[in-house]
């Protein structure tokens, strides 16, 4: 899945450059590493988002004139793929996803 991350962030309008295959091995990189760190697993929202940010929003070019963040697209296209997230306080940055289809890399 997160190789359909990587494929979307190409094809999004508003990122002038999308990121790379090695931006989709950074990603399940990060996503191990972090549920590691966190005592959890790479299904986890919080873990995906999270990991897709750190190593694709720094890969990614938007626009000239666009109004959004790198960040902010990245976010909306792991939701796209992975389902959205509602807040959760005990879990990082995302919480639950609020579809009920399968969240692994």
């Amino acid at each position: 899945m997160s190789v359909e991350v990587v494929r979307r962030t190409r094809q999004h309008p508003d990122l002038r450059v999308g990121s790379s295959v090695r931006g989709a091995v950074d990603f399940a990189k990060v996503a191990v590493s972090l549920a590691e760190l966190r005592e959890s697993t790479v299904d986890q929202p919080s873990v995906g988002v999270d990991a897709a940010l750190v190593a694709l929003s720094g890969r990614v070019r938007v626009r000239e004139g666009g109004v959004r963040t790198s960040e902010e697209i990245v976010t909306e296209i792991w939701q796209d793929v992975f389902g959205r997230v509602e807040g959760d306080p005990g879990e990082g940055k995302a919480g639950a996803p609020t579809n009920r289809g399968t969240t692994s890399l």
